[in-house]
């Protein structure tokens, strides 16, 4: 978790921690069990157990661009970086807490649907959370995808008021 997140909930060690943040208790951040995870309620805690900030997953192999989009998000959002599309699966097999992941579509280790595809399978709740990126020139196979799949894009480039935008109304809108 970012240290410019607000605080953690109360810990306490146990069996129900959530995978790789020690000591933070999943049914406090109502986060047991991922498929078909929702954000989480917010409302439902109490002022006084502050929440962490909800998090991103960005996927792009422009390190420039992936930085640039953490900057832009990270006063509300704990942003992660995946530079590698194989890394970013790897993280997702044993962490899969997160509220959006933008995925870049043009990589040249793995394409994006590609990885949304390995995401699919191995949590549908999660790839419901994907949405692309993309700075257009998409091939006829990537773009009849992305109609079809009915996947949110965002095109490249973005303004910054334009992207806090688009995500707060991509995660309001599956919370």
């Amino acid at each position: 978790m970012s240290s410019r997140a607000v605080r953690l909930l109360p810990r306490s060690p146990g069996p129900d921690t959530v995978p790789g943040r020690t000591g933070v208790r999943s049914d406090r951040l109502g986060l047991a069990g991922t498929a078909g995870r929702k954000p989480l309620n917010r409302e439902a805690v109490s002022t006084d157990q502050a929440v962490a900030l909800t998090r991103i997953l960005v996927i792009d192999d422009d390190a420039a661009v992936a930085k640039m989009i953490a900057h832009i998000l990270r006063t509300a959002h704990d942003v992660v970086i995946e530079g590698s599309p194989r890394a970013a699966l790897a993280r997702l097999d044993t962490d899969r807490l997160f509220d959006l992941i933008l995925c870049d579509i043009t990589m040249p280790e793995l394409s994006g649907i590609q990885v949304y595809e390995a995401i699919a399978a191995l949590d549908r709740g999660l790839a419901a959370r994907v949405a692309f990126m993309t700075g257009g020139g998409l091939s006829s196979e990537e773009d009849g995808f992305l109609s079809d799949a009915g996947v949110p894009r965002l095109a490249k480039p973005f303004r910054p008021a334009e992207l806090r935008t688009r995500v707060r109304e991509l995660i309001d809108g599956w919370s």
